[in-house]
């Protein structure tokens, strides 16, 4: 493939208003990849399919991740989804880089991310030698709603007789599960 060495100079806005400084992108352009202006002097990078993207500028390109990163609808979909939804209208140099680095930053996705360091590990129970030494239980869902209200099953085995009993309830709060 023929690369060309090409530098393009643009003075950057948004459609809030806020200018970004003028700045100088160095870019190799490979061939059938071009960038080009369009009438009102933004930059766009030419794409097989017909759909092109908007080269962002320096300054505004954290707000562009944010606005496709941190909206409810869109979920904090992590790095890759973010790449791809940024690809489908925006490219600049970098750009992987820049969505990995905002990621890593995000607030409430610390928040929510569980320390994988302190999880009890999986392992054998080991063998009980008497009944009812080690059980275990668990919540079955949905059933069809019975005449009584009933919607859930709580299932009590034994591991040392293999007993099992089952209960039906009607919602799986503590107070239930406690009191059957």
């Amino acid at each position: 493939m023929t690369r060309v060495y090409a530098t393009f100079y643009f003075n950057g806005s948004f459609s809030d208003g806020s200018p970004d400084r003028v700045e100088k992108v160095h870019i190799f352009v490979v061939l059938f990849e071009v960038l080009f202006y369009d009438d009102a002097g933004l930059i766009y990078r030419r794409q097989r399919n017909g759909k092109h993207q908007l080269l962002v500028p320096k300054a505004p390109r954290n707000k562009v991740i944010r606005e496709n990163y941190d909206p409810t609808y869109a979920a904090h979909p992590g790095v890759k989804r973010t790449c791809e939804l940024l690809a489908l209208n925006f490219w600049w140099p970098g750009m992987r880089k820049s969505v990995d680095d905002y990621v890593k930053e995000c607030k409430s996705c610390q928040r929510q991310k569980r320390n994988r360091e302190y999880m009890a590990p999986l392992g054998d129970l080991g063998s009980p030698v008497a009944p009812f030494e080690i059980t275990s239980m668990d919540i079955t869902e949905p059933y069809p709603l019975t005449p009584p209200k009933n919607r859930y099953q709580l299932t009590f085995v034994d591991h040392f007789s293999k007993y099992a009993e089952i209960f039906p309830i009607q919602d799986q709060s503590e107070l239930t599960c406690a009191t059957v």
